[in-house]
């Protein structure tokens, strides 16, 4: 049984970038830049691409294959279109949920021997679980970022 704490983390962090997110006029904040450089749109298409590549990392690793090869940061090739004929932020952030869901019923799926287990993912060698918990990490740092922009839209 995987990590409940894992699974509802990952869930609250796609429902509270819905909730910030949806009630914002992105338009008005589509320039404005983090501490980082970084636009909303930027910051969402890092947290799309990188969703969706763990999701496929996650289900190599789960298989027991090597997930070495795959870049987090690597656009997927399935996206390439979408990104020529230009994407909003709230589609990235669709992106992410649709991409979200296909890696949480992955992990639900995943058997305690297989989740504990040492494997080789995007990140080196380490358990699927220490895998969604730096997932995690890395979206709580977007988050941060992703609220400094959405207060100067308040402001």
């Amino acid at each position: 049984m995987p990590d409940q704490e894992i699974l509802n983390e990952m869930i609250e962090i796609y429902r509270d970038l819905n909730l910030k997110l949806r009630g914002v006029d992105l338009a008005a904040i589509a320039d404005k830049k983090a501490d980082n450089g970084e636009t909303v749109r930027d910051i969402l298409n890092r947290m799309r691409n990188r969703e969706y590549n763990a999701s496929q990392a996650i289900k190599i690793m789960s298989m027991g294959e090597d997930a070495s090869n795959i870049d987090e940061k690597t656009q997927a090739a399935v996206l390439d279109e979408l990104v020529a004929t230009g994407v909003t932020p709230i589609i990235l952030l669709s992106q992410f949920g649709t991409a979200r869901e296909a890696t949480l019923s992955l992990v639900r799926q995943v058997d305690d021997e297989t989740i504990d287990a040492e494997h080789s993912g995007p990140r080196g060698k380490m358990s699927i679980r220490e895998y969604c918990r730096a997932l995690i990490n890395d979206d709580r740092a977007d988050q941060k970022l992703l609220d400094q922009l959405v207060e100067t839209a308040k402001a």
